[in-house]
């Protein structure tokens, strides 16, 4: 099999990627909707056991505040092409206590606010009429409960719907991914498995059976192992890029549900659309929490380095 760098090599290396990205910024007009989350780091350091319980004790030291869910597909997205936000006011947090000294979680408290209190200012059909692509993120927390979105349009249809249905502690196995359906679908081995109730499948048959029931791409994130991507009846595999270890993994996948998306939407090659996507998302793992996004230019310029290639003037300069 070729090594992913060099079949997108063959597809054209950096102009390749140049490409694709300046017909997201032309030709791509995105909304993103979904729940938003506030991510609250708190910092200790571990002192040993309380000595009337068994009960760690920590001393504080600080506290940091982020805002990722919807906000941080934004933050993302908005790097390619212009992005609007549909969303409500409910304000979800995510509590994590760190060891200042490790970097390690301790432990995690989630804060989920009631969605059915919440007045929406737009629908979603306003807003489609101004877009042609939508990410829905559902993070399982009641919003789309609230505010249903129109069913997807054919594949190549006005709005081109992206979803990625989320499995995590405050949802676990009451948000499976097929309770909607998608123009594409991005998901986890642990969704997938979750969905086809199937543990012991392997992880490639499993994505190819979804690619086939629901004929459309099918982005499955495998972490350290990287992506496999599904589409045209073919699987398109591509490492993780992550030369420096991973510092956090926080909105890893919703850096490659957000870039993956855009470069669909515009017909981009399924293998670089895998590349992107990866090179993103390791981006990503670099920076802690949703503290930032990741920049268009820190992603052309660490293509240019996984590829060995100089970047384009013109890219570099943008």
């Amino acid at each position: 099999m070729k090594d992913v760098r060099e079949a997108v090599r063959d597809l054209g290396g950096m102009r390749a990627v140049h490409d694709a990205l300046n017909r997201i910024a032309q030709d791509v007009r995105c909304v993103v909707a979904g729940e938003c989350i506030q991510d609250v780091y708190r910092y200790v350091v571990p002192e040993g056991i309380s000595s009337k319980s068994p009960t760690l004790s920590c001393r504080w030291r600080r506290e940091e505040r982020s805002y990722g869910g919807t906000w941080a597909i934004v933050a993302h997205a908005e790097q390619f092409c212009r992005t609007e936000h549909l969303r409500g006011h409910a304000m979800h947090k995510k509590i994590r206590y760190i060891s200042e000294t490790t970097g390690q979680r301790l432990f995690e408290v989630c804060d989920i606010a009631d969605e059915a209190a919440i007045t929406y200012p737009e629908t979603f059909r306003e807003v489609y009429d101004r877009a042609n692509l939508a990410l829905i993120a559902d993070f399982g927390h009641g919003y789309f409960e609230q505010n249903p979105c129109p069913a997807p349009a054919d594949r190549g249809g006005p709005v081109f719907q992206a979803a990625n249905v989320q499995t995590n502690s405050s949802n676990f196995g009451f948000n499976p991914f097929h309770k909607r359906r998608a123009d594409y679908l991005v998901l986890d081995l642990r969704e997938l498995r979750l969905g086809f109730n199937d543990r012991d499948t392997d992880a490639v048959t499993l994505g190819a059976r979804l690619h086939g029931e629901w004929g459309v791409p099918i982005g499955l994130t495998l972490g350290p192992q990287g992506s496999v991507m599904f589409d045209r009846e073919r699987v398109y595999a591509s490492p993780a890029f992550t030369p420096n270890g991973v510092r956090d993994a926080t909105g890893a996948g919703d850096a490659y549900f957000a870039l993956t998306a855009l470069l669909l939407k515009v017909g981009a090659d399924p293998l670089l659309t895998a590349f992107l996507g990866n090179v993103f998302a390791g981006l990503k793992t670099q920076i802690t929490g949703n503290s930032r996004a990741v920049l268009k230019s820190e992603l052309l310029s660490a293509c240019a380095e996984i590829l060995g290639e100089l970047p384009l003037m013109e890219a570099a300069n943008e």
